[in-house]
């Protein structure tokens, strides 16, 4: 499995917050850019993602509220899981988030990939500490 950890971003919200929009597809897909919706739908209850071709289909397979979801592959070229992990800061109206993405890649796709993953991982919590997706 190769791992793949953001940093640990602070979020103008409470992790009651973070944890309901986190786990509601309808919402996730909502605070997409729109130039970025047409590679998403749901699917089933589950996400569907587009890419090269492929639709990973995502579901939440744990959750622990307002300080742990898991996200699982439903349909996917590969195994992997998101763990999105929440704890208070200091401020009562915030929260520090943080995630981790397991993926079960060969060596060619770890080489081909990686980098990908961690990118956008990079840019997506970057997008949730700025409260893009909390809109």
């Amino acid at each position: 499995m190769a791992e793949y950890k953001s940093k640990t971003v602070t979020v103008n919200a409470t992790a009651k917050q973070i944890f309901d929009k986190a786990i509601d597809f309808q919402g996730l897909v909502a605070a997409v850019p729109e130039d970025r919706k047409q590679y998403i739908r749901i699917e089933d209850g589950m996400l569907c993602l587009e890419y090269a071709g492929f639709c990973v289909k995502i579901k939440v397979a744990q959750m622990t509220p307002f300080s742990k979801i898991v996200y699982a592959d439903a349909q996917a070229p590969f195994h992997f899981t998101v763990t999105l992990e929440m704890e208070p800061a200091e401020i009562i109206t915030q929260t520090l988030l943080a995630a981790t993405v397991d993926a079960d890649l060969n060596l060619m796709m770890k080489m081909m990939l990686g980098g990908k993953i961690q990118e956008y991982l990079d840019m997506v919590m970057s997008a949730v500490s700025t409260g893009q997706f909390l809109r």
